[in-house]
């Protein structure tokens, strides 16, 4: 059985990329620039931009749990609807909705400020927030105006243009690193650490293009996991493998409690045309029942009895293979309660070599395979 160096046991959280259509993540830095369709539901939905009292804040609003953030502080606090125990809805005031701040591990049973909207037009907001906690302090004014934004409102997340500010304030550092003799340099954010390849390189524009998106899905995630009451989201993505025709990196983020029973984790190596940028699809390499039938094979010689997979394959998942000088590596997957069986495998260039499309054969030589 042939093994790689174990890389860290992850897979992927709720909020991860879609890493397999990777080039497309870049719309979203313009998303914010299309013009807003009339918000479905309530008027009140969307995302909204204003002053709670003289403090600019930046809100997603929607029927039920919604969220906002002071733009100075860029640290999300949830709004739960304020629901009326009769009649099991959210509360009116007059025919308008009320709100309470549920700050991050905080007991919703507990007097906590409060969002009245009583001025709601399509694009404009009005009311007071006001604080329990504080016996005889006057509300504060809330002012919001709608930000344009191509959702109709029937999403479940908050679209792009709600973490507009926090993109724009986010700190990136970055350091000059080596991969296989290539320079590039690392971008460090609070929340993940990305790449970026020389002005010069083929690949440069779309591949960076790429890296600050995933910047950007990794600040979301971090909001997301925050609301659910969870730890500090710090993700990474760093090439591995770099030659004058494949870019393989890997993305993973460590174990990160996020609320719920498991913990949030992911570990993905994506390869893309070291040229163009343009990310490679390893199923044009090898056909994908192929590959399942050679990687099951490698992981029924499993040293560890209890971790081979039975004939059939119940149980057990193949990620998409990455190439390497050895041949096609792969991680095999198993059920949580089977993680400590998670491998990282190698099918060897020799073994796949009949199998090889035209494609992959390209590969193969790109890796010194003749």
């Amino acid at each position: 059985m042939t093994f790689l160096k174990p890389a860290s046991r992850i897979t992927l959280p709720r909020a991860a990329p879609v890493l397999a259509s990777a080039m497309a993540c870049s719309c979203l830095v313009s998303m914010g620039a299309h013009a807003a369709r009339p918000p479905a539901g309530p008027s009140y939905v969307g995302v909204w931009q204003g002053t709670i009292g003289t403090a600019p804040v930046r809100a997603c609003l929607r029927e039920t749990d919604s969220q906002y953030f002071y733009v100075k502080h860029g640290q999300p606090i949830a709004l739960v609807p304020d629901m009326d125990p009769a009649t099991r809805s959210v509360r009116q005031v007059p025919s308008h909705p009320m709100w309470r701040e549920l700050p991050r591990n905080a007991d919703a049973a507990l007097p906590a400020p409060t969002w009245r909207l009583e001025q709601v037009t399509r694009d404009t907001l009005g009311g007071t927030w006001s604080d329990p906690r504080k016996p005889g302090a006057k509300p504060l004014p809330v002012r919001l105006a709608r930000v344009p934004t191509p959702s109709d409102g029937l999403s479940m997340e908050c679209p792009e243009a709600y973490y507009e500010p926090l993109h724009q304030a986010a700190v990136v550092q970055s350091k000059p690193a080596m991969v296989e003799g290539r320079p590039y340099r690392q971008l460090l954010t609070a929340t993940g650490t990305a790449f970026e390849l020389p002005a010069g390189d083929p690949a440069a524009q779309a591949l960076n293009a790429w890296s600050q998106a995933w910047l950007r899905e990794q600040r979301v995630s971090a909001i997301e996991c925050r609301l659910n009451g969870g730890e500090p989201w710090q993700a990474e993505v760093v090439p591995v493998s770099w030659n004058g025709a494949v870019l393989v990196v890997h993305d993973q983020l460590p174990d990160t409690f996020c609320g719920g029973a498991h913990s949030d984790w992911r570990s993905a190596f994506l390869s893309f045309d070291a040229r163009s940028g343009a990310p490679l699809d390893p199923w044009t390499w090898l056909p994908e029942a192929r590959f399942r039938h050679l990687a099951l094979a490698e992981a029924e010689q499993d040293d560890r009895v209890d971790c081979r997979p039975s004939a059939a394959g119940d149980g057990v998942s193949f990620d998409p293979p990455h190439p390497t000088p050895d041949g096609l590596a792969f991680i095999a997957r198993y059920p949580h309660v089977l993680r400590a069986c998670e491998a990282d495998l190698v099918l060897p260039w020799p073994a796949v070599r009949a199998d090889l499309t035209p494609a992959g054969q390209a590969i193969a030589r790109a890796f010194g395979v003749k």
